[in-house]
């Protein structure tokens, strides 16, 4: 232990640095810290620059608050923290002059409405335009934010009143969006081709992350505040951040395959990685690829400050990279981090490693008075030969700043922590080391609240006691809204007319984490139900099978991310939807309950129970900024459309529900059959009542002027041209859509004079009505799509959203989860432009408008898209092992396998699949999609369960000979409506590995755009082996790419799976890919020259079919040659159906091709190769 005297002396050297360093560069003024070094930038000062080199002085008042023995030492401890306060708060200042940009950027995102990196250290004012530098920087916000949590929780205030509580909130919202926001990042430079070309950084969401986690909660008032000066964050965004940054790692961007940014989420001050391995990966990959003697380089191929940069050029050309490799700067900055990461870490060894490098890398500063560090040691120009060829052998010399500032505060910070004047636990006093702790098992609570007393008394007759939501406010005056509420609510939070700030956007996505708390406003409890209960928007919420599937997966969700205190309470709103008409609870519902019951849910612990039992085990939070406004709610009843009791499908004005004249209008059957217009647009036709909806006075959908439809009655099918469509008189399908019975046939009329006029054609259904008074088509296909959600005609209900332009609520979440996890969507069938791709996140709308310019405005497909992609959206969310080696998701390509499948099964052409396809429940279709990403085929089988009724069974096989497990999919014959879902298992059987088998499986990666593992760094070392590139189709994999992107960078694999995404043909692809692999493999371990010419792989597989039927017609003489010859792109589909190993593999002939076509350019030996596989 030292003594008093020795760490006052200590003290005294460290102060003298921190007051000449840093002190003597603060403005009197603003705060700020400028560089004041003489160059152009003297007076800027950059956010996270200030940041990092205040955090010294801060450490140095908590030395000195541990040592205080007198007034003096008293003194310094206030004056060094009021220099502290001083510059937070210039900080906060020069951000409080943008909160019109923050405004802007939580509805656009753009780059030019984020608020400044650096600002004028004399004025506060911005000192470049927003055009001129790359002011967005996540990272430095989220730092900011993240070191105001830390300081006011050590004890000092750096918020004086509620307008700046405000602004504080609004910067969370700000943050909030950093998972999906694109920045420049650390170095200011985002691509590395310092082109201003923004892209996702991983440092940039991990301190968002941090940011978000450290401030969630804290009173920015300190003890002196009250629940209205608490900073609030949307946990779901946390999760969000995390899951993103968990995907990127050890990555930290699309160009950057490494990063020593990384280093800043990994250790102090943000701790934003929680697994211990990834932590464990990602700092390996920094010190192998980065680390040098004199520091770490910032990145592979950094040009910075090396002696072969042009300092007068901005940008750099793409192949210009390639001269920056080894002999890139490195950085004493990297050696601080590290030092504090083996401080936190306790790690000994590196501590003293580190420290006596940093010692060696010290250099005089005679203008201070004591050695610094240096910003850089680069390789001097007469050396860059020799550190290329021995990497490590060339002595480097200082460069750049000297001080530079940043890196010298962490060194005086490390330092304070190493000689024992400080402890790790002081500058972290939010425990944010302690992130990646293992955490108990989170236990998920469910509590049933049912609609009415009447499902009350029928879910007793089942067993289960259930309260209403009425009771419930009765006795603990709870209040239940949808989860849509939650999020009007927190946009009053952040509020400030004084500084024009709104809050939260309203209509931003609220998260099952957020819906899954209790929430109190003076004596009011509110509680919500999740997003997906949500049946008037759109019809998923309509398929029960779905939306507890959807419960399920959240379930398993907040198990796995639920980090908030209290355990997730998640409501279960039982409506009559939930019942037969006859009063019994859906089997599917029962099952459900009972496994909530007896504590277990598809092996996830659960605990069901009611709202008041779980009180006091519940997370609970107390929305203060509310308690000014709560009376508006309790006085002014919220709209039916916000309230959990959702209001019946058909309103009561309802134009097609009007008691009409009894008297049938007549009209021809010529005319009658050619009112059939959607059966000439698709084949999605053929509805008929559902067992449990037959004979049901509520499940009736037309009244007195429509006939109900019949039980017994099956729809006819017609055949029309569309020259006879056109030339039908519109008052005979006026008159038909008054009389007819069916709704396939009013859906049918609908559509004609929607595809005639559009939406606002007025109908004259009226009797003695004006024009102006008759409903438009766009009413009578609302009131249709409410008729479809009575009987649940799926295929009804997609065609009619599709036309209505339905959105569902969280499709742009959806989009996003997916694009976060560094997958590209396209949506539409390919080749472009009429497939469109989504690579960055953008607004609900305009995906809305992408989806229909891709299948077209009167297509089911529109409606059908979005379904697929919220599908794949929970897939992702919850087993992103299903998505290894898929960079692009086609929306497209699956439907078209899908239906593929099911035409191939069912033996019938490509519009009776889609039909069939169409016609299914969301969940079987979700269910499909899921094992169609798992590696598992479609099978259907033909089966009479009962005496003349015909059954289709689907069924979906998993390729592995090992795991049969199967799925069966009931399907009625192609008059059927819809179709359940239930578990089957049978005998093994080698029909799966039948013809067609290999074929499909090709498709169905094709479709997914699957690659082998290790694909993309094959095809980068095979380039670096070329002169000119490969040619796929015409489109070029080009050698320079190597000069350009590192063999690591996603870049370079999204680069070459845009090439690959040109081919429209998935089976095709495949082959190509297969191609692709050989030729790399046999050239990385065979092959000793580089390859002078472009190689075409498609030539490579058309030569491998040739020799594959040759010996294919050899073994089977009388088959005949055409039949042979019948494919895709002049490959036979024999070789398509080819299993890739054995003598008639089809990686035999590739093989074979292979070295025939390395033999013709350049022999590899002297003596031919003869290339034989057994």
């Amino acid at each position: 232990m030292r003594s008093r005297s020795n760490s006052g002396v200590m003290l005294d050297v460290y102060h003298e640095q921190v007051t000449k360093l840093v002190l003597r560069s603060q403005d009197p003024v603003t705060g700020l810290l400028s560089p004041r070094d003489g160059s152009v930038y003297h007076d800027h000062a950059w956010v996270r620059d200030n940041v990092y080199c205040i955090m010294s002085v801060w450490g140095l008042s908590l030395a000195y608050k541990k040592c205080t023995t007198d007034k003096d030492s008293e003194a310094r401890v206030n004056y060094l923290e009021k220099a502290v306060v001083k510059l937070m708060r210039g900080l906060m200042q020069c951000m409080l002059s943008q909160c019109d940009k923050i405004e802007d950027f939580k509805r656009t995102q753009n780059k030019y409405d984020a608020i400044h990196a650096k600002f004028d250290a004399r004025s506060a004012l911005p000192c470049v335009s927003d055009y001129e530098w790359g002011h967005l920087q996540m990272d430095a916000i989220a730092l900011y934010v993240l070191m105001v949590a830390q300081m006011t929780v050590s004890g000092l205030q750096i918020v004086f009143n509620h307008d700046e509580v405000c602004f504080m909130q609004n910067l969370v919202y700000y943050l909030e969006q950093s998972y999906r926001t694109p920045d420049f990042g650390v170095w200011e430079r985002g691509d590395k081709t310092n082109r201003g070309q923004v892209e996702l950084n991983a440092s940039s969401i991990g301190m968002a992350k941090a940011a978000l986690q450290a401030i969630h909660g804290v009173d920015l008032f300190g003890a002196r505040g009250s629940s209205q000066s608490v900073i609030t964050c949307q946990p779901d965004e946390i999760t969000q951040c995390n899951a993103v940054l968990e995907s990127l790692l050890p990555r930290e961007s699309n160009s950057k395959e490494t990063d020593l940014a990384l280093m800043t989420i990994l250790t102090y001050p943000a701790f934003a990685v929680e697994r211990e391995d990834l932590i464990t990966e990602t700092r390996e990959s920094v010190c192998h690829k980065l680390r040098g003697d004199y520091g770490c380089a910032r990145f592979l191929r950094d040009g910075y400050r090396t002696a072969v940069e042009d300092p007068n050029r901005l940008y750099y050309e793409s192949h210009e990279l390639k001269q920056f490799e080894g002999i890139e700067c490195e950085w004493p900055l990297g050696f601080c981090f590290l030092l504090l990461d083996a401080l936190f870490r306790e790690d000994k060894d590196s501590i003293e490693f580190y420290r006596k490098k940093l010692d060696t890398l010290l250099v005089p500063c005679p203008e201070l008075g004591f050695h610094v560090l240096p910003e850089l040691y680069f390789v001097p120009s007469e050396g860059i030969s020799k550190e290329k060829a021995h990497p490590g052998s060339c002595e480097r010399l200082p460069g750049g700043k000297a001080p530079h500032t940043w890196s010298h505060s962490l060194w005086i910070l490390c330092s304070l922590i190493c000689d024992g004047l400080i402890t790790i636990g002081e500058i972290d006093p939010l425990n944010r080391r302690l992130s990646f702790d293992e955490r108990p098992d989170v236990i998920v609570q469910i509590a049933p609240i049912c609609e009415n007393a009447e499902i009350q008394a029928s879910l007793k007759k089942h067993g289960f006691l259930v309260e209403t939501a009425a009771d419930l406010k009765k006795s603990i005056n709870l209040r239940l809204f949808h989860a849509n509420v939650l999020s009007k609510l927190f946009a009053k939070l952040g509020e400030s007319q004084k500084l024009q700030l709104t809050g939260r956007v309203p209509h931003e996505y609220i998260g099952i984490e957020a819906t899954s708390k209790f929430y109190v406003v003076k004596d009011n409890l509110l509680a919500f139900v999740p997003f997906f209960y949500n049946k008037q928007k759109f019809y998923l919420a309509l398929d029960n099978k779905l939306m507890l599937n959807s419960l399920r997966i959240m379930v398993q969700y907040l198990k796995l991310y639920w980090r908030s205190l209290g355990r997730p309470t998640m409501i279960l709103y039982i409506t009559k939807n939930f019942f037969h008409t006859d009063g019994r609870l859906h089997e599917v519902y029962l099952n459900t309950l009972n496994k909530c019951k007896s504590g277990m849910l598809d092996g996830l612990r659960v605990s069901f129970g009611s709202v008041q039992s779980f009180r006091s085990t519940s997370s609970v939070r107390r929305l203060g900024f509310l308690e000014r406004i709560i009376d508006e709610f309790q006085t002014n009843p919220l709209d039916d459309h916000e309230a959990v009791a959702l209001s019946a499908y058909m309103p009561e004005n309802s134009v097609l529900s009007q008691k009409r004249p009894s008297e049938r209008v007549s009209f021809t059957e010529q005319t009658k059959r050619k009112m059939s217009v959607f059966r000439a647009i698709s084949t999605t036709r053929g509805i008929s009542l559902p067992p449990e909806h037959k004979n049901s006075k509520e499940s009736d959908v037309t009244t007195s002027f429509l006939k109900p439809m019949s039980s017994s009655q099956q729809l006819q099918t017609f055949n029309v041209t569309r020259e006879e469509i056109e030339k039908t008189n519109e008052d005979d399908l006026v008159d038909l859509l008054r009389a007819t019975e069916s709704i396939q046939e009013q859906l049918d009329v609908l559509v004609f004079f929607y595809n005639k006029h559009g939406l606002g054609k007025r109908v004259a259904l009226l009797e003695d009505c004006e024009i102006d008074e008759q409903p438009t088509v766009e009413v009578l296909l609302e009131e249709l799509y409410h008729k479809a959600s009575d009987i649940l005609a799926w295929s009804i209900l997609r065609y009619s959203a599709s036309l209505l332009r339905k959105i569902k609520d969280n499709l742009a979440p959806a989009v996003v989860e997916i694009l976060v996890r560094q997958k590209t969507l396209t949506v539409g069938m390919p080749p472009e432009p009429r497939e469109k791709s989504i690579s960055r996140p953008i607004p609900p709308e305009d995906i809305l408008d992408l989806i229909y310019d891709s299948c077209g405005p009167a297509s089911p497909l529109a409606a059908f898209s979005q379904e697929i992609i919220v599908g794949i959206s929970l897939l992702v969310r919850t087993q992103q092992e299903l998505f290894d080696g898929i960079l692009r998701i086609r929306v497209g390509l699956i439907i078209q396998v899908l239906s593929q499948e099911i035409a191939r099964s069912l033996n019938v052409d490509f519009d009776q699949g889609m039909d069939q396809l169409l016609r299914l429940e969301p969940y079987c279709v979700h269910e499909l999609v899921c094992h169609l990403f798992a590696g598992k085929e479609i099978r259907i089988s033909l089966s009479n369960r009962k005496p003349g009724e015909g059954q289709t069974n689907l069924v979906l096989v998993n390729f592995s000979k090992k795991d049969m497990s199967r799925i069966k999919m009931n399907i009625s014959d192609v008059e059927a409506q819809d179709a359940g879902l239930s578990l089957d298992s049978r005998e093994d059987s080698n029909e799966m590995f039948a013809r067609g088998t290999w074929l499909r499986r090709r498709r169905v990666d094709g479709s997914l755009n699957r690659v082998p593992i290790g694909f993309y760094n094959l095809v980068w070392k095979l380039l670096d082996r070329c002169q000119e590139g490969i040619s796929v189709e015409g489109n070029m994999l080009y050698a320079g790419w190597t000069q350009e992107m590192t063999i690591d960078e996603l870049k370079f694999a999204l680069r070459v799976e845009a090439v690959f995404s040109k081919l429209s043909q998935p089976e095709y692809r495949q082959v190509l890919i297969e191609a692709l692999m050989v030729l790399a493999s046999t050239v990385e371990f065979h092959y000793q020259t580089n390859l002078h010419a472009v190689v075409k792989v498609e030539d490579l597989a058309r030569h491998a079919n040739s020799l594959f039927l040759k010996d294919l017609q050899t073994n089977n003489p009388g088959t005949k040659t055409e039949e042979l010859s019948n494919g895709i792109r002049d490959i036979s589909y024999y070789f398509y159906d080819s299993a890739p190993s054995g003598r008639y593999g089809s990686l035999t002939y590739l093989t074979m091709a292979t070295v025939m076509y390395l033999e013709a350019v350049s022999p590899l030996h002297q003596d031919k190769i003869t290339c034989k596989v057994t």
